[in-house]
């Protein structure tokens, strides 16, 4: 058996991570071919697909729009041994003009992270206008967790 088949997560492991992960690090292709990183806060819908919001001109949003293709990293752990995380290679869904869902997603994320440590979040009726959803649809995963090979 190969180490990467020990140490990769199941379905299960991955959707656990997500729950448990703080940020995830969502990259879009420029439109000179760079990649275009930054961390987000996220939540998961009903399907444990990542849900995030985003100014509607932001330059992550006009990436998606030209090129609908994202990587997406979430990570956990603070030694080698502890060491866990999915890469999320897929496609990126943008949700605009549904202030409702806008807005329940821009709830569920300060509920999620506390409303005061986002102004965003704080005010969804205000900000929901302003942003839309984008929906991670992964048509591929790769994924690793340490603590699996048990103690050095």
């Amino acid at each position: 058996m190969s180490r990467r088949s020990q140490i990769e997560l199941d379905e299960s492991g991955r959707r656990a991570l997500l729950d448990e992960a703080r940020t995830l690090v969502l990259g879009t292709i420029l439109p000179d071919g760079r990649p275009h990183v930054v961390p987000m806060w996220f939540v998961l819908d009903a399907e444990g697909l990542p849900l995030l919001t985003s100014y509607a001109p932001s330059q992550k949003v006009k990436n998606i729009r030209r090129d609908p293709r994202v990587t997406a990293l979430v990570e956990a752990g603070s030694s080698y041994g502890e060491l866990r995380g999915i890469i999320i290679d897929g496609r990126c869904e943008i949700i605009e003009g549904d202030r409702e869902r806008t807005r329940a997603v821009m709830e569920a994320i300060g509920r999620r992270y506390g409303a005061e440590a986002s102004p965003e979040a704080a005010r969804p009726a205000r900000q929901s206008p302003k942003r839309v959803v984008l929906r991670l649809h992964p048509e591929r995963f790769r994924s690793w967790d340490h603590r699996l090979l048990g103690a050095p």
